[in-house]
Protein backbone atom coordinates (compact mmCIF):
# COMPACT_ATOMS: atom_id res chain seq x y z
CA UNK A 1 0.00 0.00 0.00
CA UNK A 2 1.21 3.52 -0.79
CA UNK A 3 0.69 6.17 1.87
CA UNK A 4 -0.88 9.50 0.96
CA UNK A 5 2.58 11.02 1.45
CA UNK A 6 6.17 9.84 1.19
CA UNK A 7 9.56 11.16 2.25
CA UNK A 8 12.16 11.09 -0.51
CA UNK A 9 15.85 11.17 0.53
CA UNK A 10 19.04 11.38 -1.53
CA UNK A 11 21.46 8.49 -1.04
CA UNK A 12 24.06 10.74 0.66
CA UNK A 13 21.83 11.47 3.65
CA UNK A 14 21.67 10.07 7.18
CA UNK A 15 18.57 10.28 9.38
CA UNK A 16 19.65 10.96 12.95
CA UNK A 17 16.40 11.91 14.69
CA UNK A 18 12.70 11.07 14.73
CA UNK A 19 10.82 11.92 11.51
CA UNK A 20 7.39 12.04 13.14
CA UNK A 21 7.27 15.84 13.36
CA UNK A 22 8.26 16.18 9.70
CA UNK A 23 5.80 13.49 8.61
CA UNK A 24 2.89 15.25 10.30
CA UNK A 25 3.60 18.76 8.97
CA UNK A 26 0.58 20.41 7.36
CA UNK A 27 1.48 20.95 3.70
CA UNK A 28 -1.23 23.62 3.42
CA UNK A 29 -2.25 22.45 -0.04
CA UNK A 30 1.29 22.38 -1.42
CA UNK A 31 2.67 19.47 -3.46
CA UNK A 32 5.63 18.94 -1.16
CA UNK A 33 7.79 20.34 1.63
CA UNK A 34 11.51 21.10 1.31
CA UNK A 35 14.39 23.10 2.75
CA UNK A 36 15.82 26.33 1.36
CA UNK A 37 19.21 26.13 -0.33
CA UNK A 38 21.09 29.40 -0.69
CA UNK A 39 21.60 29.93 -4.41
CA UNK A 40 22.71 32.97 -6.37
CA UNK A 41 20.94 34.49 -9.35
CA UNK A 42 23.16 32.77 -11.95
CA UNK A 43 22.07 29.31 -10.90
CA UNK A 44 18.42 30.32 -10.67
CA UNK A 45 18.53 31.54 -14.25
CA UNK A 46 19.94 28.18 -15.35
CA UNK A 47 16.96 26.55 -13.66
CA UNK A 48 14.61 28.98 -15.46
CA UNK A 49 13.56 30.45 -12.13
CA UNK A 50 12.58 34.05 -11.57
CA UNK A 51 14.90 35.82 -9.13
CA UNK A 52 11.89 36.37 -6.87
CA UNK A 53 11.44 32.61 -6.40
CA UNK A 54 13.17 30.76 -3.56
CA UNK A 55 15.40 27.80 -4.34
CA UNK A 56 15.07 24.45 -2.55
CA UNK A 57 17.43 21.52 -2.12
CA UNK A 58 15.79 18.36 -3.50
CA UNK A 59 17.73 15.98 -1.23
CA UNK A 60 14.71 15.73 1.05
CA UNK A 61 11.15 16.05 -0.18
CA UNK A 62 7.99 15.35 1.81
CA UNK A 63 5.58 14.65 -1.03
CA UNK A 64 1.79 14.64 -1.23
CA UNK A 65 1.47 11.64 -3.54
CA UNK A 66 -1.93 12.56 -4.97
CA UNK A 67 -1.04 16.18 -5.73
CA UNK A 68 2.30 15.11 -7.22
CA UNK A 69 0.49 12.68 -9.51
CA UNK A 70 -2.24 15.17 -10.45
CA UNK A 71 0.41 17.73 -11.43
CA UNK A 72 2.18 15.15 -13.66
CA UNK A 73 5.56 16.13 -12.21
CA UNK A 74 7.43 13.03 -13.39
CA UNK A 75 6.03 13.21 -16.92
CA UNK A 76 6.82 16.93 -17.24
CA UNK A 77 10.34 16.41 -15.94
CA UNK A 78 10.94 13.61 -18.45
CA UNK A 79 9.70 15.77 -21.31
CA UNK A 80 12.13 18.56 -20.38
CA UNK A 81 15.02 16.09 -20.11
CA UNK A 82 14.24 14.61 -23.53
CA UNK A 83 14.12 18.07 -25.12
CA UNK A 84 17.49 18.89 -23.58
CA UNK A 85 19.23 15.61 -24.41
CA UNK A 86 22.93 16.30 -24.84
CA UNK A 87 22.75 19.61 -22.97
CA UNK A 88 24.99 20.00 -19.92
CA UNK A 89 22.58 20.74 -17.08
CA UNK A 90 23.74 21.91 -13.65
CA UNK A 91 22.00 19.95 -10.86
CA UNK A 92 19.46 18.68 -13.46
CA UNK A 93 16.97 16.96 -11.14
CA UNK A 94 17.01 19.75 -8.57
CA UNK A 95 16.74 22.51 -11.15
CA UNK A 96 13.82 20.78 -12.86
CA UNK A 97 11.95 20.20 -9.62
CA UNK A 98 12.43 23.79 -8.52
CA UNK A 99 11.03 24.91 -11.85
CA UNK A 100 8.07 22.54 -11.87
CA UNK A 101 7.20 22.98 -8.20
CA UNK A 102 7.77 26.70 -7.82
CA UNK A 103 5.31 28.33 -5.40
CA UNK A 104 3.97 24.85 -4.54
CA UNK A 105 6.58 23.99 -1.88
CA UNK A 106 6.07 24.25 1.86
CA UNK A 107 9.14 25.61 3.68
CA UNK A 108 10.48 23.48 6.54
CA UNK A 109 13.44 24.09 8.85
CA UNK A 110 17.07 23.46 7.87
CA UNK A 111 17.44 20.56 10.32
CA UNK A 112 15.44 18.43 7.89
CA UNK A 113 18.06 18.75 5.14
CA UNK A 114 21.27 20.01 6.68
CA UNK A 115 23.63 20.33 3.72
CA UNK A 116 27.39 20.60 4.12
CA UNK A 117 27.65 24.26 3.23
CA UNK A 118 25.45 25.11 6.22
CA UNK A 119 27.83 23.18 8.47
CA UNK A 120 31.18 24.60 7.36
CA UNK A 121 30.34 28.22 6.53
CA UNK A 122 29.49 30.81 9.14
CA UNK A 123 26.21 32.64 8.67
CA UNK A 124 28.02 35.71 7.35
CA UNK A 125 30.15 33.66 4.95
CA UNK A 126 27.06 31.91 3.62
CA UNK A 127 25.30 35.23 3.10
CA UNK A 128 28.26 36.79 1.26
CA UNK A 129 29.15 33.74 -0.83
CA UNK A 130 25.69 32.81 -2.10
CA UNK A 131 24.02 36.25 -2.00
CA UNK A 132 20.65 34.57 -1.62
CA UNK A 133 17.45 36.44 -0.86
CA UNK A 134 16.11 33.38 0.91
CA UNK A 135 17.92 32.27 4.05
CA UNK A 136 16.95 31.04 7.49
CA UNK A 137 17.91 33.04 10.53
CA UNK A 138 21.34 32.59 12.08
CA UNK A 139 19.63 31.00 15.08
CA UNK A 140 17.85 28.44 12.90
CA UNK A 141 21.10 27.41 11.21
CA UNK A 142 22.84 27.13 14.57
CA UNK A 143 20.05 25.00 16.07
CA UNK A 144 20.03 22.75 12.99
CA UNK A 145 23.77 22.08 13.36
CA UNK A 146 23.37 21.37 17.08
CA UNK A 147 20.30 19.14 16.67
CA UNK A 148 20.01 17.87 13.08
CA UNK A 149 17.33 15.48 11.92
CA UNK A 150 18.55 14.69 8.39
CA UNK A 151 22.19 15.32 7.50
CA UNK A 152 22.89 15.68 3.80
CA UNK A 153 26.58 15.11 3.07
CA UNK A 154 26.74 17.25 -0.05
CA UNK A 155 30.08 17.88 -1.73
CA UNK A 156 32.09 20.89 -0.56
CA UNK A 157 35.64 22.01 -1.32
CA UNK A 158 36.40 22.71 2.35
CA UNK A 159 35.79 19.24 3.79
CA UNK A 160 35.71 15.59 2.78
CA UNK A 161 32.56 13.52 2.88
CA UNK A 162 32.80 10.80 5.56
CA UNK A 163 33.04 7.81 3.21
CA UNK A 164 36.27 9.21 1.73
CA UNK A 165 39.73 8.93 3.22
CA UNK A 166 40.22 12.58 4.10
CA UNK A 167 43.10 14.47 2.56
CA UNK A 168 42.04 17.59 4.40
CA UNK A 169 39.40 18.50 6.93
CA UNK A 170 36.72 15.91 7.68
CA UNK A 171 33.03 16.83 7.66
CA UNK A 172 32.13 18.30 11.09
CA UNK A 173 29.21 15.88 11.43
CA UNK A 174 31.06 12.81 10.16
CA UNK A 175 30.65 10.97 13.49
CA UNK A 176 26.96 10.42 12.79
CA UNK A 177 27.90 8.56 9.60
CA UNK A 178 30.55 6.45 11.31
CA UNK A 179 28.12 5.52 14.07
CA UNK A 180 25.59 4.08 11.64
CA UNK A 181 28.23 2.50 9.41
CA UNK A 182 29.51 0.49 12.37
CA UNK A 183 25.99 -0.84 12.91
CA UNK A 184 25.51 -1.78 9.25
CA UNK A 185 26.45 -4.77 7.11
CA UNK A 186 28.97 -2.51 5.33
CA UNK A 187 30.97 -1.79 8.49
CA UNK A 188 34.14 -3.44 7.14
CA UNK A 189 34.20 -1.64 3.80
CA UNK A 190 37.23 0.62 3.53
CA UNK A 191 36.97 4.32 2.82
CA UNK A 192 37.25 5.45 -0.80
CA UNK A 193 40.00 7.62 -2.21
CA UNK A 194 38.80 11.13 -2.93
CA UNK A 195 39.44 12.53 -6.41
CA UNK A 196 37.06 15.48 -6.55
CA UNK A 197 38.68 18.13 -4.36
CA UNK A 198 40.53 19.94 -7.15
CA UNK A 199 37.44 20.00 -9.35
CA UNK A 200 35.31 21.34 -6.51
CA UNK A 201 37.82 24.09 -5.78
CA UNK A 202 37.81 25.10 -9.43
CA UNK A 203 34.01 25.22 -9.46
CA UNK A 204 33.96 27.30 -6.28
CA UNK A 205 36.35 29.86 -7.76
CA UNK A 206 34.20 30.16 -10.86
CA UNK A 207 30.91 30.43 -8.94
CA UNK A 208 32.30 32.90 -6.42
CA UNK A 209 32.99 35.28 -9.27
CA UNK A 210 29.67 34.93 -11.04
CA UNK A 211 27.01 34.27 -8.36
Amino acid sequence: LIEDRIIYLDCDTVVVDDLKELWEIDLNGNICAAVYECMGERHKKKSLLNSACPYFNSGMLLIDVQKWSEANIEEKAQEILEINTGTKMEYPDEGLLNNLLQRKIKIVGPKYNLTTIKCVFTYEQLRIYRKSKYMYSEKEYSEAKDSPCIIHYTNNFLVSRPWYSAKGEMHPLADYYYHYKKESEWKDIELLEEHVIARSEERFSRNAETD
